[in-house]
């Protein structure tokens, strides 16, 4: 049990919703980005939330990044999709562990 994305290269398992395919190292480097600007901000104003997923959604939308991007772009953009409700819902908590069964 030890702490969620301390081995080299891991991602936190708040990242539950990714495809469990392996991620390509620079999607992995994004969303740990990503994910972690997404906590420093859950508690932000609802605006400034749907601000900010709108903006990551624009910048990694498949179709607006180069052919040779596309993937990386893609996996990227299924993690924002699966994190989109969490975030914006009007009362955004840190999912800072995955829940048990």
């Amino acid at each position: 049990a030890g702490s969620a994305g301390s081995a080299t290269g891991s991602l936190p398992r708040r990242l539950e919703g990714v495809p469990d395919r392996q991620l390509s190292p620079a999607a992995a480097k994004i969303i740990q980005e990503i994910d972690e600007d997404l906590l420093e901000n859950f508690d932000a104003s609802e605006e400034k939330r749907k601000v900010l997923m709108r903006k990551y959604l624009m910048r990694w939308h498949p179709d607006k990044n180069a052919a040779e991007d596309k993937e990386t772009a893609t996996e990227v953009i299924q993690y924002l999709n699966s994190k989109k409700v969490w975030f914006l819902e009007s009362a955004a908590y840190p999912e800072t562990a995955p829940l048990l069964a």
